[in-house]
């Protein structure tokens, strides 16, 4: 061992007692790499995850000898991507009723004024004309489904293709 340091401020001091040290003044030693990084990553998650090359334009003395490729983050490539989350389809039908979609949602922890904790959503493919109807327990969609059915044939003249 030639000598013994203690990082302070994100510097290393040798100790006085070492043979390195003149007279009083402690002989300052930069910083290793692996400090650097991790004082890179912590500005890079305090100030919300900008890219490096920002970082080392803001920072400049913190990238001295390193990279920004070097510096990798699943995270954030993943988040700043710009994809749409489906292909955009342009087969749409076009016939009204053609095709139908349906969700159920709930429940839900609190009752709206009807005192209903779930919701069925039924969406026209073709025009995307939507109807929401309220239900106050999920046995109810047995109801619901011939009623809408019975709707869009008496109101439309028209019948459900695919649901």
């Amino acid at each position: 061992m030639i000598g013994a340091a203690e990082e302070w401020n994100g510097l290393y001091y040798l100790k006085k007692n070492n043979v390195f040290t003149k007279g009083d003044q402690p002989i300052l030693a930069y910083t290793s790499q692996p400090t650097l990084t991790i004082e890179i990553w912590l500005q890079h998650y305090r100030l919300g995850h900008p890219p490096f090359s920002l970082l080392r334009s803001m920072f400049p003395t913190l990238f001295r000898g390193l990279s920004v490729t070097d510096l990798h983050y699943d995270v954030c490539e993943f988040s700043k991507h710009h994809r749409v989350s489906y292909p955009i389809s342009n087969k749409l039908s076009s016939i009204p009723f053609c095709l139908i979609h349906s969700d159920v949602w709930g429940p839900s922890r609190i009752l709206n004024c009807s005192g209903a904790r779930w919701f069925i959503s039924f969406i026209d493919d073709c025009t995307r004309i939507t109807w929401v109807y309220l239900l106050k327990d999920k046995a109810a969609i047995n109801t619901i489904l011939p009623i809408f059915h019975k709707m869009i044939s008496t109101q439309f003249g028209s019948h459900i293709k695919r649901f």
